[in-house]
């Protein structure tokens, strides 16, 4: 292997070979090993988005002192863990933003995305980022051309958000786009999606707006309930499918969109996001949530939580306070956080009948966590909007859009 790297330049030969340095050594952290962390670093915004999961227009988390953030780093450090995402509320409003970047640095733990509205995106901002030696990925939201200042609350969020993508494309900084669905937006999404290519976007992750409180009420008569989100879905395949967009479409809890020419190097056009096992009793032994099993997120008060949708619960006693108990005490022994994680689909089945009785249980395998907790409160509940996608058809009427549409393509039939 290594005869291999040296002839194609992938490793140099070192003419005077050295010792391994201290950070190169192998060591044993005494917790459960996760490699990234998403973290809110504030619970406040300089927008009043209208469905926040977090109401950070009220800054209803807070935010930590520069002091506790410190901790929580040296936590971080102390579990092994080697990356981080940073994000809000909005990241950038932190005056001690740049202490949080370099104190993480100092623990040799890499920043590989900022999720950020693209306000205060600018290129003294960028070239800070460059001087460190950190080039991360800029996550944006944009939510609909002549709708985001809208759903963001800010007159000219639109226009800034553009520009900074542009800005960001300019630089040669990596960037991808986080957007919401609903009612008024919905009809323009491929001129949506023409707009963010014209400005260096590759990527977009659609979702329908989850119900948070905010949300129902600023929502304005543009909340899309769940069904009508799915056929609206079903509407667009056809859509996209026939487009030479170079976007990669996500739409949330259906169907995963490639572009022509990423199908023409894989063979695969669109995932099925609903399906998640085989049907086959091996499904059984599935983690209920992979993601979570690789990844943490720690909300603006210092809780450790399997995600980020987890945080619009107020109640979050239940996970570990890492002011209190410590991230290494939240990643080893018998609490409430380790279990979540740790869930397979056969424990959902015993402790949820419904689901143990379903038909598509092991299709689905519980669907998402998240959702489930969000509507009963607890981790074993149904996810509902997986029940609608199985019980109700929805999945098979959105693989058979796919495939209709793929009939008159010449491109890759193929599906996952």
């Amino acid at each position: 292997m290594i005869d291999g790297f040296l002839q194609e330049g992938i490793i140099l030969e070192s003419q005077n070979p050295d010792p391994i340095a201290p950070a190169q050594r192998y060591r044993y952290y005494d917790c459960r090993y996760i490699p990234g962390i998403l973290w809110s670093i504030t619970g406040h915004c300089n927008f009043r988005c209208r469905h926040c999961y977090l109401d950070a227009p009220a800054g209803r988390d807070g935010s930590l002192s520069t002091e506790e953030c410190f901790d929580i780093i040296d936590q971080i450090a102390a579990c092994g863990i080697h990356s981080v995402e940073l994000t809000g509320g909005e990241p950038l409003v932190r005056s001690d933003f740049w202490d949080i970047v370099d104190r993480l640095l100092k623990k040799k733990i890499h920043i590989t995305q900022i999720y950020t509205n693209g306000w205060l995106v600018n290129e003294d901002l960028l070239n800070s980022f460059t001087e460190r030696g950190l080039h991360p990925f800029f996550s944006m939201s944009f939510d609909g051309l002549h709708w985001h200042d809208w759903m963001r609350g800010q007159k000219g969020a639109e226009e800034q958000t553009l520009r900074a993508l542009k800005l960001c494309r300019e630089k040669g900084v990596p960037t991808n786009v986080e957007m919401c669905i609903y009612r008024g937006n919905v009809s323009g999404l491929m001129d949506t999606l023409q707009a963010l290519e014209a400005v260096g976007v590759t990527y977009v992750k659609a979702s329908n707006v989850s119900k948070t409180e905010l949300w129902v009420r600023h929502s304005d008569g543009n909340l899309l309930e769940q069904e009508e989100y799915l056929e609206e879905v079903i509407k667009f395949i056809p859509e996209y499918i026939n487009s030479d967009t170079s976007v990669h479409l996500m739409l949330s809890s259906a169907i995963d969109l490639y572009t022509k020419k990423e199908a023409e190097k894989t063979g695969v056009r669109y995932k099925l996001l609903a399906e998640y096992g085989d049907g086959e009793i091996s499904s059984k032994g599935l983690y209920l949530c992979g993601a979570i099993r690789t990844t943490a997120y720690i909300s603006p008060d210092g809780h450790v939580l399997p995600c980020m949708p987890i945080a619009s619960v107020h109640d979050l006693s239940m996970f570990p306070d890492l002011l209190k108990d410590g991230l290494k005490n939240a990643l080893k022994g018998n609490n409430y956080y380790m279990t979540f994680i740790d869930s397979r689909v056969k424990d959902l089945m015993r402790e949820n009948r419904e689901c143990a009785d379903c038909t598509y249980v092991l299709r689905c395998c519980g669907g998402c966590r998240a959702h489930a907790f969000i509507s009963e409160g607890e981790m074993y509940g149904t996810d509902r909007m997986m029940c609608m996608l199985w019980k109700e058809g929805y999945a098979e009427r959105i693989r058979a859009a796919a495939e209709e549409a793929l009939q008159g393509s010449d491109r890759p039939e193929d599906s996952e």
